[in-house]
């Protein structure tokens, strides 16, 4: 009896033990403001996208972007509007994209979405919808009421692509939106430069 009682406890140590394991790895990977996955993982994930869209030969696109005058919102009404803002923009990124997209903070209002088997029309007509949900944001915080919207870059892999490439090519896309007027999204060009 005192021997079963025993391995009963230590089947729940057990147990305790591994549902802790699970929950410090699942917040080593996610940002806690907006629920996204954070950029380490975020570099991870897209190295794993690229060897299997090689090795399947299925498409892959990324979407980079930030948030219109956030630096502005942070210094006129604070901090927590901004915090508001981003983590307003994570809860639009979990019902706009599929479970198989790849959701992540990128740094400071910069986020990621990594789109598994995605051609570049497909992820155009994501960017577009993207743009357009931000956009229709309402968010209510400090006593005031802030529609964010974003510049937004969009690319599609290549086979030479690395993380670093792809999220370049991104990266320069998201600032031709920005140079352009802001709330909006740029494309990259579907050959790569010779």
């Amino acid at each position: 009896r005192h021997a079963l009682a025993a391995a009963a406890a230590l089947l729940g140590i057990a147990i305790r033990n591994g549902q802790l394991l699970a929950q410090t790895r699942e917040s080593s990977i996610r940002d806690g403001l907006t629920g996204c996955f954070n950029r380490a993982y975020a570099l991870e994930a897209l190295h794993a996208e690229l060897q299997r869209a090689r090795r399947t030969g299925r498409p892959l696109s990324l979407m980079m972007f930030d948030v219109d005058e956030f630096k502005s919102v942070n210094d006129r009404f604070g901090h927590l509007t901004g915090d508001a803002i981003l983590s307003a923009v994570g809860g639009r990124l979990v019902t706009l994209f599929r479970a198989t997209d790849i959701k992540c903070r990128y740094g400071g209002d910069e986020f990621l979405v990594i789109l598994p088997d995605t051609p570049y029309a497909g992820a155009e007509r994501a960017a577009a919808t993207m743009t357009a949900e931000i956009a229709s944001l309402s968010v209510v915080a400090a006593g005031v009421t802030l529609s964010p919207t974003i510049s937004l870059g969009v690319t599609t892999a290549f086979e030479s692509d690395d993380p670093q490439s792809l999220i370049a090519r991104a990266d320069d896309a998201l600032y031709r939106a920005k140079r352009g007027g802001r709330n909006r999204y740029v494309v990259s060009p579907l050959a790569p430069a010779v």
